[in-house]
């Protein structure tokens, strides 16, 4: 199996290969919410930086100004829209510069800002950083714009590789240029899918990375219902018109098959409830990873929509292989689904709040 870096080729299924490595904006030092580092010539290596701190730092103010925020200035509208453009206009573009890493303008911008700031499913990302090593292999299915990606390439390091599989042409676009510094990093415009063809992807939901290979009406109503009068979205207006993108599928096996890859330490995947049939495309892949560990977003709404039962779906990726599935909770704790009671409990709760939750499967 080949673990250093993709030669700059012809990706899987003719897709172009990640760019070769550029320098990055400061000479040294790759900075950004999303996982500081230090960069050397012949790899990546995660070495405390003076930025690093500034950026945790950082991070805890936020949060705790967007908190008392929500509960002062956010009622007050004219407050509210003001701030938003403030944000908008000066703020975000100005967080991006700083980590050379963007986003899609039309996404809420706590959204963004959370993705600026690595505050973006902050407990997933710590059971990340503790999963992933040097020289490990990692898939990221459903990159969006590379915010795990980029974190698995500094933790996988120059031996190690990250596939990212991301089909929304405008989403690949800044997922590409996200990781455009990043050697390990392949980025791939394709759906994991059971089998290679073609799909119809639906961009609709009130944010980028809910994109769907299922048009959900219900879904969209449910969503516009639970905004605020005080939410400013720029998906939210009236003039946000559903957008449809056919794209390509794959099955995940015939895919590391072209890239000379046979087994797979990590994979983390969130595909809008497209989950079993990806699952279903590298069935090879999971069998000859004996230490796969599979951080998967469980979404009930979004199975359910599929036309699958969602416990059943769960069921049938467990058998799979995998022996053990926690829920990702607070700090990246585990807390053991292995009770079929709890797991009923839970998934009535998520489809009743339109939730989702993080799970870790283990063999």
């Amino acid at each position: 199996m080949r673990r250093g870096p993709l030669p700059h080729k012809e990706g899987c299924r003719g897709e172009p290969a990640a760019r070769p490595y550029k320098r990055c904006r400061i000479q040294g030092i790759c900075v950004g919410g999303i996982g500081a580092g230090v960069y050397k010539r012949h790899g990546l290596f995660s070495v405390p930086s003076v930025w690093s701190v500034v950026t945790m730092m950082t991070m805890r103010a936020i949060d705790t100004s967007l908190r008392l925020y929500r509960k002062t200035l956010k009622r007050i509208r004219p407050a509210h829209l003001a701030l938003h453009r403030l944000m908008d206009r000066i703020v975000l573009p100005g967080l991006e510069r700083a980590g050379d890493f963007k986003t899609i303008a039309d996404d809420p911008f706590w959204f963004r800002l959370e993705l600026l700031t690595g505050q973006h499913e902050t407990e997933t990302r710590r059971l990340l950083e503790r999963l992933a090593r040097p020289g490990m292999i990692a898939l990221d299915v459903g990159a969006h714009i590379g915010y795990h990606s980029r974190l698995l390439a500094r933790r996988v390091g120059a031996e190690g590789r990250v596939i990212s599989f991301e089909p929304h042409p405008r989403t690949f676009e800044a997922l590409r240029r996200n990781t455009r510094a990043l050697p390990n990093v392949t980025a791939l415009q394709l759906a994991a899918a059971q089998a290679e063809g073609g799909a119809e992807l639906h961009d609709y939901l009130m944010m980028s990375a809910s994109g769907s290979l299922h048009y959900d009406e219900a879904l969209a109503r449910q969503q516009r219902a639970r905004m605020g009068a005080d939410d400013v979205a720029p998906r939210g207006g009236s003039d946000f018109a559903p957008q449809r993108y056919p794209v390509r599928t794959v099955a995940i096996d015939d895919c590391l098959e072209q890239l000379g890859i046979g087994r797979v330490d990590i994979a983390k995947m969130d595909i809008e409830g497209a989950e079993l049939a990806a699952l279903r495309g590298m069935r090879r892949t999971i069998a000859d990873s004996p230490g796969l560990a599979l951080v998967m977003e469980y979404n009930p709404s979004a199975l359910a929509a599929f036309g699958h039962e969602p416990l059943a779906a769960l069921a049938e990726a467990r058998t799979l292989g995998f022996g053990r599935v926690d829920a990702i909770g607070a700090g990246g704790s585990l807390l053991d689904w292995g009770d079929e009671a709890l797991g009923e409990r839970e998934t009535a709760r998520l489809l009743g709040e339109l939730g989702v939750v993080n799970l870790l499967l283990r063999k």
